[in-house]
């Protein structure tokens, strides 16, 4: 197939952000007939930290994706090359001009969604941080089947599953890492929501077993494992791949999610009646969960 037929999705940002891109690139390609080729370009061949704020590599070839994989060059360690800086510039443009950037084939912005389905309209490039939800959800059995197809699952994540599987426990996140640094963007991590979170469950399940997960469990106050008291915690240490993480929180009875791209995930990833509750924090720039927005009216969305 010629690449002028292809539909190429530049992958951005951690897990989340990623399957988000790749989720719209699916249902663009499907619509447009053309070819998926996902492209690696702008990620670091490892994981690192520009600025505190974390790079991650291809999380996409984890599972048994759709699509072609095409990485001509990965971005150097702790730095941004010509063609980063370049792309940058685009999704700047496309954040000030989101239709006219689309109207010459490209999706690129940082936050703003560009309206799809205009005359003539034929994206031939994804650039963007946007979340297309609804594409996600268009494609949610799809995506479930494509990601519990792991690239080699470990030990540990297929030991968890057993377990899990077994005691039905209630998986709580709180995602922390660079998030941290970045309270005035995203929030901190709530007492309070915490503690309605489990009101709000209490009566429907088992509340004395509950699952941790946490990029940095270390940094968890005494406060919130205290209310917690969870049966075991499950970070980095433990599972490094963040694809088995979000995983594994998806198959839990029920799903406390954090302001993440990565628990929005793993909430769209449970099976249909697994409740979800989720933040909306007044103190965040950016929260991932909106009772405005969301396509599953089934999840309960906590205004903290």
């Amino acid at each position: 197939m010629k690449t002028k037929k292809a539909l190429h999705v530049y992958l951005r940002g951690g897990l989340g952000n990623q399957l988000f891109q790749y989720s719209t690139g699916i249902a663009l390609a499907q619509e447009q007939k053309r070819e998926l080729v996902i492209r690696g370009d702008l990620l670091p061949r490892a994981e690192d930290t520009i600025g505190s704020i974390s790079r991650w590599p291809n999380q996409i070839i984890e599972f048994d994706h759709s699509g072609r994989v095409i990485t001509k060059s990965y971005q150097p360690s702790g730095k941004t090359n010509s063609f980063g800086k370049i792309m940058q510039l685009m999704r700047l443009t496309g954040e000030r001009f989101p239709n006219l950037v689309s109207k010459i084939g490209w999706l690129a912005s940082e936050s703003a969604e560009p309206l799809l389905g205009l005359p003539n309209q034929r994206i031939t490039l994804i650039n963007s941080y946007a979340a297309f939800k609804d594409f996600a959800h268009k494609n949610r059995m799809r995506l479930r089947r494509e990601l519990s197809q792991l690239i080699e699952p470990s030990q540990e994540f297929l030991s968890f599953s057993s377990a899990m599987l077994n005691s039905n426990p209630i998986a709580v996140h709180i995602r922390q890492g660079d998030y941290l640094n970045l309270g005035h963007i995203y929030g901190n991590v709530s007492l309070a929501f915490l503690e309605r979170a489990i009101e709000e469950l209490r009566g429907e399940l088992e509340m004395d077993n509950l699952w941790l997960f946490s990029d940095t469990p270390s940094a968890i106050s005494s406060e919130v494992m205290g209310l917690l008291k969870p049966e075991r915690v499950i970070g980095p240490g433990i599972l490094n791949r963040p694809i088995e993480n979000m995983l594994l929180m998806s198959k839990a009875s029920g799903f406390i999610a954090a302001n993440s791209s990565f628990s929005w995930w793993s909430a769209l990833l449970t099976q249909s009646g697994t409740p979800v509750v989720a933040p909306h924090l007044a103190s965040a720039r950016v929260n991932n969960f909106s009772s405005d927005s969301e396509l599953d009216q089934q999840w309960r969305i906590l205004s903290v």
